[in-house]
């Protein structure tokens, strides 16, 4: 009698613990599966969102370069238009589709940047043109137009600084984006969900 209790409560046991290591291999099957998921989603991202960084930070780079010299040259109408095109041709919305926030929110500081650069290269050509037109005999009109100038291509500087920081910041950001593999996944305590 004794042996054939013991003999019911091993097989108990022995199922119990076959029911419990098909449920934890499951479970650990479940999540290596969700693991590779993401991995794959990210590295299907990975490629369509570096195309869209690099020419991000190529061409807003060159822009900062242009500016970011302490011998600036004026610009003309056409390299206006040509610079304005360029930041309207950076693929800004498939950068926002792209994300992450993190990128998107650098990205947006970078483009006002650019735009604004632009704007203030547009406004000291017209001020050099008028510096130039002023005639040197008339000193008071001379030094506020040589005034004026100075202080806008002084500004263009300093606009140049700033897109030289949010470039830096959308770089890292867009670097911490491509590093992302997808593999790390938030701790999470298991635990038993209650049906409901």
């Amino acid at each position: 009698m004794l042996t054939l209790i013991a003999t019911l409560l091993g097989t108990v046991v022995g199922a119990l613990a076959t029911l419990g290591a098909a449920v934890a291999s499951g479970r650990f099957q479940r999540e290596g599966a969700q693991i590779a998921a993401r991995a794959q989603l990210q590295s299907d991202r990975r490629q369509p969102r570096n195309d869209a960084y690099v020419v991000v930070l190529d061409r807003a780079t060159r822009l900062r370069d242009r500016v970011g010299t302490d011998l600036y040259e004026d610009t003309t109408v056409e390299e206006e238009r040509a610079l304005e095109e360029t930041v309207k041709n950076m693929g800004w919305t498939e950068l926002s589709l792209l994300g992450p926030s993190s990128v998107i929110a650098a990205a947006s500081l970078v483009r006002s940047n650019c735009l604004e650069i632009i704007d203030q290269m547009r406004r000291t050509r017209v001020l050099s043109q008028r510096f130039l037109a002023t005639d040197e005999e008339d000193t008071v009109a001379y030094e506020a137009a040589e005034r004026e100038y100075s202080a806008s291509v002084d500004q263009i500087y300093e606009v140049g600084r700033r897109l030289s920081e949010n470039l830096t910041i959308f770089a890292v950001n867009a670097s911490a984006a491509l590093n992302n593999d997808g593999t790390r996944e938030r701790r999470r305590r298991w635990r038993w969900r209650r049906p409901q």
